[in-house]
């Protein structure tokens, strides 16, 4: 199309290598503020550093108002949140109550919806409604997103806090990331209650045993 001045004036011009430079920018900087966010989540403080990069991809941010409802009890739970500005308020259903019986209040830093990750569209549902009580922003994840990036949430998690138990071990500091990975795998994990023996002295030993959690008497 001809664009013709039809009264005299002046028009602020930009070109387009500078306006995509300021757009990447924008959009690296908006990027690195999420990974950091995420950072601070303890469901996702065991991902690396280039996961939660990855993930601050995918997530949508999202604002509601108050007294606007972000999920409904029975929903189909198909996505977590974030919250990452704002308060809400968790009801679950009560007769004779418009919104129910108030669960809790969730704040900045908190997630709900977890179980998204975990289970089947078929069979997770909304636990609770939540409702924003002041203006919020929050971050969504899709289950289908983080399991194509990742898979199960689970074994991530696992796999990560592994990595970090097996580095902080003097014993693995000179194996390579492929070999600690291939011990990572081969590891079973097996839980004791206090005061249960885990070794017998005299019996045969053909294990050895990596604290993860917990402490031991010898």
């Amino acid at each position: 199309a001809t664009v013709k001045c039809s009264a005299s004036g002046s028009l602020f011009s930009l070109d387009r290598a500078t306006f995509r430079a300021i757009l990447m920018a924008a959009n690296k900087e908006n990027l690195d503020s999420t990974a950091s966010f995420l950072k601070s989540i303890s469901l996702f403080s065991d991902l690396t550093d280039p996961q939660r990069d990855t993930l601050s991809n995918v997530l949508e941010e999202c604002s509601f108002g108050p007294r606007e409802t972000i999920c409904r009890e029975g929903d189909v739970a198909d996505s977590l949140y974030l919250v990452r500005e704002g308060e809400l308020v968790a009801y679950k259903a009560a007769e004779g109550k418009e919104l129910g019986v108030e669960l809790g209040r969730m704040g900045v830093q908190m997630v709900f919806g977890e179980s998204a990750l975990q289970g089947s569209a078929e069979t997770e549902k909304r636990q609770a409604t939540v409702v924003a009580a002041t203006k919020v922003t929050l971050l969504k994840l899709t289950r289908d997103n983080f399991k194509e990036l990742f898979g199960d949430l689970a074994e991530v998690i696992k796999f990560n806090f592994n990595q970090k138990v097996l580095g902080a071990i003097s014993f693995f500091k000179e194996l390579t990331e492929s070999e600690k990975s291939v011990l990572i795998e081969s590891l079973e994990e097996e839980a004791f209650e206090t005061g249960v023996d885990i070794i017998r002295q005299g019996t045969q030993g053909d294990s050895f045993y990596i604290i993860k959690t917990g402490s031991v008497k010898v």
